[in-house]
């Protein structure tokens, strides 16, 4: 019983000594800069080996760090927070990484996507805004608001495109023989 409370005691400790907040934003943005610009360099280049050294201890302590959590303050208390919850979805699909030395998997466009996924980790720097709960009911409602604009530009395209199926259906039937491809070429216009 000593032993195991010292144990996690130790735990605790180099919990508390590696895995703070600051510490966990910067091995979460340098993973996201990793991963942005590991496209840019060919294979070849030194700087790619050097991104993808970055990109892989970045993920290896983001599993360490996932995992002394767990153990620290039990699989139940870890997965009330929302943040790790979505933590720990992201550095599981983040696995695939550690494979990368020994496999080639650039083939797979899923590892891809998975990569992708792991730049959502940076919406845990968000914690750290004062005032989020006002910034993400703002956001809520300006999604709102775009919601209704998107759909009032999609009643427009229709009307416009009904016209255009009926005045140009005619003269010009490739671009407004139809409905459909009227409403096609109409957002074509729109968005030029």
């Amino acid at each position: 019983m000593q032993q195991q409370k010292k144990i996690d005691g130790t735990l605790r400790y180099v919990r508390d000594l590696f895995v703070s907040d600051l510490i966990v934003v910067f091995f979460i943005v340098s993973n996201a800069v990793a991963v942005f610009l590991s496209p840019v360099f060919p294979e070849s280049n030194f700087w790619y080996s050097v991104i993808e050294r970055v990109d892989l201890f970045c993920v290896i302590y983001l599993i360490i760090e996932a995992i002394l959590k767990i153990n620290c303050d039990s699989w139940k208390n870890y997965i009330k927070s929302g943040w790790n919850r979505f933590d720990f979805f992201i550095v599981i699909f983040s696995i695939p990484v550690l494979l990368e030395p020994f496999l080639d998997i650039h083939n797979f466009e899923i590892f891809w996507v998975l990569q992708l996924g792991r730049l959502f980790r940076l919406f845990r720097v968000m914690q750290f805004i004062p005032n989020l709960n006002h910034l993400t009911v703002g956001i809520v409602r300006a999604l709102k608001a775009s919601v209704a604009v998107l759909l009032a530009i999609i009643i427009i395209n229709v009307i416009f495109a009904l016209g255009g199926n009926i005045f140009f259906g005619d003269i010009v039937s490739e671009y407004f023989g139809n409905p459909f491809i009227s409403v096609y070429s109409t957002f074509k216009v729109f968005t030029v």
